[in-house]
């Protein structure tokens, strides 16, 4: 099979994995153990396929004082955006008040869905959609908006919030061409979210 064909088949696989179930749903989930677990086996899989396809470029790095900059920033920028835009009911997460599910249980979710999402959207389209043929600047675009789309089932505030932090990630992975730094952003961004969710 030509390497193209493979590399489109893999992109389309991914990319209806990771957004096909968000536009699919209906009503805001219930945050409980089985719903996490869940979660975490259906992302698991996906985890697994981009680490191991691109497990040439994820050698680990030494994080340098400006990736440690990156992650804060990219964290306050995230939460900012997050708390000036409107919240509606639709983008609100459901706790299941018989259950509440461990701090410890969400961090996990937090880090494989964010591990996932960061692996395609970022440092898989932006590197093979130009292998595809698209130029960098329509592969960021349609990274920021693919993104934004998997996060439909949490209403529009959600997909903006989505939007705008999807740009800041592609912006700062197109400058440092690191992904651990943005995947350690967006990990502490869902996991903090998670925690405040889990207090009020």
């Amino acid at each position: 099979m030509d390497g193209r064909v493979s590399l489109s088949i893999i992109t389309l696989f991914c990319l209806f994995a990771l957004i096909f179930p968000g536009v699919m749903s209906s009503g805001s989930p219930v945050l409980d153990t089985e719903g996490i677990l869940r979660t975490i086996a259906y992302y698991g899989p996906l985890l697994f396929l981009l680490v191991i396809l691109q497990r040439s470029e994820l050698r680990p790095q030494r994080p340098v004082v400006l990736d440690i900059l990156l992650v804060f920033g990219l964290l306050a920028f995230t939460f900012g955006v997050g708390l000036a835009l409107p919240s509606s009911d639709e983008s609100q997460l459901g706790l299941s008040p018989d259950a509440p599910p461990s701090i410890a249980l969400l961090v996990v979710l937090a880090a494989v869905t964010a591990s996932t999402e960061e692996l395609f959207f970022r440092s898989w389209l932006l590197t093979r959609l130009p292998r595809l043929g698209l130029p960098g600047a329509a592969a960021a675009g349609f990274s920021v908006f693919a993104f934004a789309a998997a996060h439909a089932w949490q209403g529009v505030p959600a997909m903006v919030l989505a939007a705008l932090s999807g740009a800041a990630y592609t912006a700062a992975y197109a400058y440092r061409r690191r992904i651990g730094p943005i995947i350690a952003a967006h990990i502490l961004h869902n996991a903090l979210a998670l925690i405040l969710l889990l207090s009020r």
